[in-house]
C-alpha cells in the first residue's frame, strides 16, 4: 500500500511537472517569429499557449489545436496535406541530443487527427511528452 501510493505520487509528479527550462527556451526561440500571427489567426487565448509551453497543459481546445496547426505549417513540421516532415520534427524538437530527436521521430511519426488542427495538436503533445521522458 505504501509503495503503491509512492509510485502513484511519483507518476503524477512526472506527468504534471513542467519540462526543463532549457527545452522551453529552445522551443520558444523556434516559434517566436510566428507566435503573434498564429495567436491572432487561431483566436486562441495567449494564456492557454503559455500554459501549454511552460507547463505541458494540453487542454482539448479547438483554438489551441488550430494555433498549433498554424505554427507547424509555418515552421514546416506539417504540410497542407498533413504529411509530417520528419527532418523538421528532429530540428525543432527543442533539444540537441540526436538520440532524443530520433526517439521523437520514431514515437510521433504516425500521429493522426481528424484534420490538420487535431493532427498538429497530437504531434505537439507527442513531441512534448516524448522529450519530457528523456529530459525532465
Amino acid at each position: 500500500m505504501c509503495c503503491t501510493s509512492f509510485l502513484g505520487a511519483l507518476l503524477s509528479f512526472f506527468i504534471i511537472a513542467p519540462i526543463s527550462h532549457s527545452v522551453i527556451t529552445n522551443y520558444k526561440s523556434i516559434i517566436e517569429d510566428f507566435t503573434s500571427t498564429c495567436i491572432t489567426e487561431s483566436n486562441v487565448e495567449p494564456t492557454m499557449v503559455h500554459d501549454m509551453i511552460h507547463n505541458g497543459n494540453y487542454v482539448s481546445n479547438r483554438a489551441l489545436q488550430c494555433y498549433l496547426r498554424c505554427m507547424y505549417l509555418k515552421i514546416g513540421l506539417l504540410d497542407e496535406k498533413g504529411v509530417i516532415n520528419e527532418t523538421a520534427v528532429k530540428e525543432n524538437a527543442g533539444v540537441t541530443d540526436e538520440r532524443i530527436r530520433e526517439h521523437v521521430v520514431q514515437s510521433c511519426r504516425n500521429v493522426k487527427g481528424r484534420d490538420l488542427c487535431e493532427k498538429a495538436y497530437n504531434l505537439s503533445k507527442c513531441t512534448y511528452y516524448t522529450v519530457k521522458s528523456w529530459h525532465p
